[in-house]
């Protein structure tokens, strides 16, 4: 995967688990109300499991810890050739 690519595809992912957290805070459970012989029952019904949606979410955050990871990894080696001929001693110096 090129660093333009794995940039791309964590974009996409931080998305994902952002909507996969607010499912988690919002959408987890049903509940139905209903009578029954003259007394209110009430239903409860998970819509989704807590720890699969956690464990998407881990597997989600973890490709983002490497591809940072690598990200850093290859910038640390990569040349900028526009800045090969650039002076820092004397971009950096005093003024007097």
């Amino acid at each position: 995967m090129t660093i333009n690519e794995a940039l791309a595809v964590s974009k996409a992912v931080r998305e994902r688990i952002n909507d996969l957290e607010r499912m988690r805070n919002q959408v987890i459970t049903e509940t139905r109300h209903y009578d029954i012989d003259g007394k209110l029952r009430q239903e409860t019904t998970v819509k989704v499991d807590v720890k699969t949606l956690d464990g998407k979410i881990t597997l989600l955050q973890n490709f983002l810890l490497k591809a940072d990871a690598g990200i850093k990894a290859a910038n640390a080696t990569t040349p900028v050739p526009a800045l090969e001929k650039v002076d820092v001693d004397s971009l950096l110096a005093p003024l007097a």
